[in-house]
Parts: C-alpha cells; structure tokens; sequence
C-alpha cells in the first residue's frame, strides 16, 4: 500500500498560523514561496562587495552586503529588525552565508555587532545576534556571541555630522575575551550597513585585541538614505 504524503498536523498548523512570506509578510497559505516576491530575488541580490572606500571601512579587509536597504528588502529587514520575525532573519542570513562563501573568505570566527541592554531589552531581542546566530551553522563556523560588548548607547551615525560621527562610538565597544579573537580571521554581523563607522570601530577593538583581520557582513547597506 502507498503511504500518503498528506500531514494532517503540518495541515491543522498551517490552518493555525498561516506563514507569510519573509519579505513582504503576506499570507502564503500552503503555497510554498511568495509569487510576487520571489521573482525579484535575483535581481535585487547584491553580486559585489561593498566598496571600503564609500563607507568608514578602513579596519575591515572586506565587506559584503545582501540587499539594498530599498523596498522591498527594506520592510523585510525592519520585519527582522523590529519584529524579531525570525522567518526573514533565516531568509537574510541564507544569502549572507551565500556571499561569505562566493568571496571565499578564510573566516574563522563569527561575531554579531552587539546593542546596548537598554535596545535589547526595549526590542526584546539582538537583531545582530539572530542574524549571527543563524548565519553561523550555515558558514559552519563558531558563534562568538559575547566576544564583544557595547559599553554605552550611543546616537544613530547617520543623524550626526561628519564631525559629531568621529567622536560619537569612541569607547563604545569593548572586548570581553580577547583570549577568544587572538588571531582569529573575524567576521563581523549586523543588519544594516550606514555610514560603515559602526563596524570599523568593532574591527578596531578586536584587531587591537589580537585578532588578525576582520571581514564584515550585513542583511543590507544603505546609500545615504
């Protein structure tokens, strides 16, 4: 006798708790992938690395980011970001790893930018943490997720002047196991790319405390937008 595919309880939950498309968070129903979404993968996908000299890059060797931080990547990141949707982080992070692995980065270790406790416990979770944590077994990489740790909150960079950019991190971030980074080929997570000040600075303590490069990765980069 023929076995049946059919999943009465895969059935009965989906009834439940509809899935939604992790990019434009419409009701999917059983279909498997968003028909209005899904075709604009591939041309909004990212094919280069972020260029260092646009962004306050100088500590990191590299840089890559998925997606544009435009419509509709950017109501998925904010769905992440905000919402804590762990449907879209899982949905980034496939495309991040993909990225990582086409640059053929000899990375060693992962590493989430960290937030403040204050954003934490305001958000109810790290964006950059989720990302991390669900980039990590794709890279097969270890997850060093306490490696860093933000010291004090600090302004948004892209709101600040040029001037006010320099000075508004300095001793935001510090390293909590340098032991953990000491020679390690680093690579750094968050989910969006700004001004790029934010991840130089991370790559800044952690080179200082041993480590011997340091890449980046983001869900998104944004243009001065």
């Amino acid at each position: 006798m023929k076995h049946s595919d059919f999943d009465f309880v895969d059935f009965v939950y989906k009834l439940i708790f509809p899935p939604r498309c992790p990019v434009c968070s419409r009701v999917l129903g059983f279909v498997p992938q968003c028909e209005r979404c899904t075709p604009l993968i591939p041309k909004l996908l990212r094919r280069e690395l972020v260029p260092l000299a646009m962004h306050d890059l100088q500590m990191l060797k590299a840089a890559y980011a998925a997606f544009d931080y435009k419509p509709p990547m950017k109501k998925a990141l904010l769905l992440a970001k905000y919402d804590g949707r762990r449907d879209s982080v899982r949905f980034f992070a496939q495309y991040m790893a993909q990225g990582v692995k086409d640059a053929r980065w000899e990375v060693t270790l992962v590493v989430p930018v960290p937030s403040h406790p204050s954003s934490v416990e305001k958000r109810g979770h790290d964006t950059a943490l989720l990302f991390a944590e669900a980039l990590a077994p794709k890279l097969e990489l270890p997850l060093g997720h306490d490696v860093l740790k933000k010291c004090y909150k600090t302004k948004e960079q892209h709101v600040l002047s040029a001037k006010a950019r320099k000075t508004n991190l300095l001793g935001a971030f510090s390293v909590e196991d340098a032991e953990s980074v000491r020679g390690q080929n680093i690579l750094l997570v968050d989910d969006v790319l700004t001004t790029g000040a934010t991840l130089n600075e991370c790559a800044k303590m952690l080179l200082g405390a041993g480590a011997a490069c340091c890449y980046a990765v983001t869900a998104t980069v944004s243009n001065g937008e």
